[in-house]
């Protein structure tokens, strides 16, 4: 999923969070269309079936649940038709956990 970041810092993300806006349809059955954003707390740290932002090992920022277990991580959408991705944990980053949506100028938590 093609993703493109905002300046973090802006009035409905503090310092420690960025605004990420969805460029695709991988999160609609969320509720998020592409145009909404999602606010990603960059000091979290993800749990089995949080939404994170990372950088995909084919260098795509993406936004996916994360389930990690013995080191590897799978990064699923919640859509269908979106391809999983099947990695080892060292493949990928993980820049932070979705805290809240903006959802058409509307903010809902997660």
């Amino acid at each position: 999923m093609a993703m493109q970041t905002r300046d973090p810092g802006t009035s409905a993300a503090p310092a420690d969070h960025w605004r990420v806006r969805v460029a695709s349809d991988c999160l609609a059955p969320l509720g998020v269309r592409p145009g909404d954003s999602v606010v990603v707390d960059l000091a979290g740290h993800p749990r089995n079936g949080d939404l994170v932002v990372a950088v995909s090992p084919e260098s795509q920022l993406v936004v996916k649940q994360y389930f990690e277990e013995g080191g590897h991580v799978v990064l699923a959408s919640p859509a269908p038709g979106h391809p999983a991705t099947f990695t080892k944990l060292s493949e990928i980053v993980i820049l932070g956990v979705v805290s809240s949506f903006d959802l058409h100028g509307r903010q809902q938590q997660v």
